[in-house]
């Protein structure tokens, strides 16, 4: 019966080890794909993919620490003031700003241009399957 009890408790933990190894992995693939799509888009150096993936990845770090931040909350069942919330949203919005800010000094006037218009592209398509849903 202790051996059934631990070998139970060895399998939740590699499970649970497995599934956190693997939203790392999806993590950085993401990264990769990103990466790929801009070079080819923007026509990147090797010096500007090295910055801008190192860029992504700080990106993602502080996306991922902020995830589990807002999981650890949830956890215990409060839900955030409308306060917290708009805090939340200016947060986003200056992380945001300073993405774009550090983007920009990495890439050339045109290459950023290209960027933002891609950028503004894929957002108009986000609001337009979001509002198709509604």
């Amino acid at each position: 019966m202790k051996k059934l009890f631990l070998m139970a408790i060895l399998a939740t933990g590699m499970v649970a080890f497995a599934q956190e190894n693997r939203r790392h992995q999806v993590e950085s693939e993401r990264i990769e794909q990103r990466m790929t799509r801009l070079t080819s888009d923007l026509e990147l150096n090797e010096q500007q993919q090295a910055d801008l993936k190192k860029l992504l990845e700080e990106q993602s770090e502080k996306r991922e620490a902020k995830m589990a931040e807002m999981e650890k909350k949830r956890k215990t069942g409060v839900r955030p003031t409308d306060e917290e919330r708009e805090a939340m949203q200016k947060e986003r919005e200056t992380a945001q700003k300073e993405f774009q800010t550090k983007l920009k000094s990495i890439l050339t006037e045109e290459q950023f241009k290209k960027w933002e218009a891609s950028s503004n592209e894929r957002q108009e398509a986000m609001k337009k399957r979001k509002e198709r849903r509604q």
